[in-house]
C-alpha cells in the first residue's frame, strides 16, 4: 500500500514523494511537457559537419 507523503509543482516539474512501506519510499519528477516550435542545436556528428548549427522541429 503506498500513500502519498507530499506534492509539489516546481517551474516545469511536478514532484510526488510517496511511502511504499517501512523503508520504501518512491520519488516521482515528471517534466510537463512544453510546445516547442523550432529547436536549435550543435551537430557532433563526426564530420565535415561537425560544430555547424542544425534546427530540429
Amino acid at each position: 500500500m503506498s500513500s502519498e507523503f507530499a506534492q509539489a509543482t516546481l517551474g516545469d516539474r511536478r514532484l510526488k514523494c510517496s511511502h511504499c512501506g517501512s523503508a520504501l519510499w518512491t520519488l516521482t519528477i515528471t517534466m510537463l511537457d512544453r510546445f516547442v516550435p523550432v529547436i536549435n542545436a550543435i551537430d557532433f556528428t563526426p564530420g565535415d559537419r561537425l560544430g555547424q548549427i542544425v534546427k530540429i522541429s
